[in-house]
């Protein structure tokens, strides 16, 4: 990856931004669509506290911030709401994902992240 100022970095997430909420405006306002699909926007980042030797911010894993970072869950699986708790890992993807798609993650290290399901979909999720 090139060097880029912050004002295109800027640019960059107000566009992905954009796009993203097109996605998302269609599937919630689709008949089907909107009453059986599940978002899940994680951010690919988390970056380092210190600059590089190439002058760049990156994701190693001995950086804590690298390790947490927001996460959105949308749709009819989801409770409602905004809950600003850390996620305790980011291990807990894994097996939080297994479970939204139905699959069992039998090496995945970390837990379904505690509170995010609706009670009345527990049962039907694996």
């Amino acid at each position: 990856m090139g060097h880029c100022s912050y004002e295109e970095y800027l640019r960059v997430i107000r566009a992905t931004d954009l796009e993203v909420g097109k996605v998302f405006d269609w599937v919630k306002n689709h008949a089907y669509f909107g009453r059986n699909t599940a978002i899940v926007i994680r951010p690919e980042f988390g970056r380092d506290d210190e600059i590089n030797h190439s002058g760049q911010l990156h994701h190693s894993e001995g950086f804590y911030c690298t390790h947490r970072v927001a996460s959105i869950f949308w749709g009819p699986d989801f409770v409602t709401g905004v809950d600003r708790t850390t996620v305790i890992s980011r291990l807990d993807m894994a097996p939080t994902l297994a479970l939204l798609f139905g699959v069992k993650a039998l090496y995945a290290e970390g837990r379904v992240m505690p509170g995010l399901f609706k009670t009345e979909h527990r049962e039907t999720l694996p």
